[in-house]
């Protein structure tokens, strides 16, 4: 992490001191002064970023348990139906469709890391580009 201080003076009794810091590769999960995050700022961390990334591609919502979940789609949205239907397809007893806009999966997602893995990874299959006609 790199931090540069500024300090500016507003009036002869007044110091205005302004902290700015930059996450670095080095240390993308640590705060200078504080040390590590703890898990549960590492997990909205993670939640945040599937938020953007669903939101990009039109999911509305994405709720997982211990069981599974469901996925529910935005009435508009970037997904290739084909990729869901291959999807379901593939693995009928995991993927069902209940209505136009909402996915359920059945999968036992235990642990919490398990969840987040799983969601990043439905996020990019459902995100890719269906493959074109052969030439």
């Amino acid at each position: 992490m790199s931090c540069a201080l500024s300090v500016s003076a507003l009036t002869s009794r007044s110091v205005v001191l302004k902290k700015t810091c930059r996450p670095s590769a080095e240390t993308p999960a640590k705060v200078a002064l504080f040390g590590p995050l703890p898990p549960e700022s590492n997990s909205l961390i993670r939640i945040a970023k599937l938020k953007l990334i669903a939101r990009a591609i039109g999911i509305r919502r994405l709720d997982l348990g211990p069981q599974g979940g469901t996925v529910l789609f935005e009435e508009k949205h970037a997904i290739d139906p084909g990729t869901v239907v291959r999807l379901i397809q593939k693995a009928p007893r995991e993927y069902r469709l209940e209505g136009p806009l909402k996915l359920r999966v059945s999968r036992a997602l235990p642990a919490e890391e398990a969840r987040f893995d799983f969601a990043a990874d439905l996020m990019k299959r459902l995100g890719a580009k269906a493959p074109g006609p052969a030439k």
